[in-house]
């Protein structure tokens, strides 16, 4: 009976999920790795472990596949491409496996999370959005089902035809919403057809395809709980839409090295980043954060140019 106790209330407390990788922060320790808090100021040592997490951000299935999968993919490039005494040139396909880890960060972190929990609600409130949508992604629908209820939906179509499979569950879907009882959408669910219909491989493009030059200061990097920091060079404003115009996008990926998307710059792959352009690159991650940002020493987070 104890047992089962204590099992209950581990579930209550939910699983521990690091948004941010740990091999990924591990690369921003100096003698320790310290967190700011951007509501109190406050600036303290914190173990990578106890760091960049959150409880139950995603399903164990798609943190143990996607997840862990890009994560593994991106750092056995870096340890090959980047980490070693200079930066070697990376191959297409490298750049194809980055852009995918990339664009996760637009969605796996709580604050991108939260911002599309919020347009889910909004867009969920007119029923004919939804209705909208089922018309425009019925085949979608159908592939996800095929994917993940391979034998039913074999069953189903066997005796239905696959037009007759497609209009009824067309039709049961549309009741459901007309009655109020469908699944509610919310970002999991968003994301999670977003990646199995493949629609993600347009806004990975959109990455791949922009200008990337590798950044090395010789002062120190910061890194927010927002790292794919989105920014309107012209408005000076955070979490920028990836089609827009006057972008920039930023991800530090050591104290040393951080990884500039462009489009409008002529730059070698490698450029020095001085000081100033190095304290103006924290600056963005910090005020991108929602919470967080971590760093190897107080010095990297402190300082009257971190005002937000």
């Amino acid at each position: 009976m104890t047992q089962s106790n204590e099992v209950d209330e581990t579930a209550k407390l939910g699983i521990k999920r690091h948004y941010l990788p740990q091999f990924l922060l591990r690369q921003f320790r100096g003698e320790s790795l310290f967190e700011l808090d951007k509501a109190t100021g406050r600036i303290e040592a914190r173990k990578p472990s106890k760091a960049g997490q959150i409880l139950d951000l995603y399903p164990e299935q798609l943190e143990r596949t996607l997840f862990e999968r890009t994560d593994n993919a991106a750092a056995r490039i870096f340890r090959t491409k980047l980490y070693g005494r200079e930066i070697l040139p990376i191959s297409d396909d490298e750049k194809r496996v980055l852009s995918e880890w990339l664009l996760l960060f637009a969605v796996r972190i709580p604050l991108n999370l939260q911002f599309c929990e919020h347009m889910t609600q909004e867009w969920e409130a007119n029923p004919a959005n939804s209705l909208k949508a089922l018309d425009e992604e019925i085949d979608g629908i159908i592939a996800c089902l095929k994917q993940q209820n391979a034998q039913d939906c074999g069953n189903a179509i066997r005796e239905l035809g696959e037009d007759g499979f497609k209009a009824t569950l067309h039709q049961l879907l549309r009741a459901k919403i007309l009655a109020g009882e469908h699944l509610p959408a919310t970002g999991q669910r968003l994301f999670e057809h977003m990646h199995l219909s493949g629609k993600h491989h347009e806004h990975t493009r959109r990455l791949y395809n922009l200008r990337w030059t590798w950044l090395k200061t010789n002062g120190e990097f910061v890194i927010g709980d927002n790292p794919l920091c989105r920014w309107d060079v012209q408005r000076e404003v955070a979490n920028y839409g990836l089609a827009r115009r006057n972008l920039e996008i930023t991800i530090p990926l050591t104290s040393r090295i951080t990884l500039w998307m462009h489009r409008n710059y002529r730059h070698a792959e490698v450029a020095v980043c001085n000081r100033e352009r190095t304290d103006e690159l924290n600056q963005r991650q910090i005020i991108s954060a929602l919470k967080f940002a971590y760093g190897p020493s107080e010095r990297s987070l402190a300082g009257k140019h971190f005002e937000w």
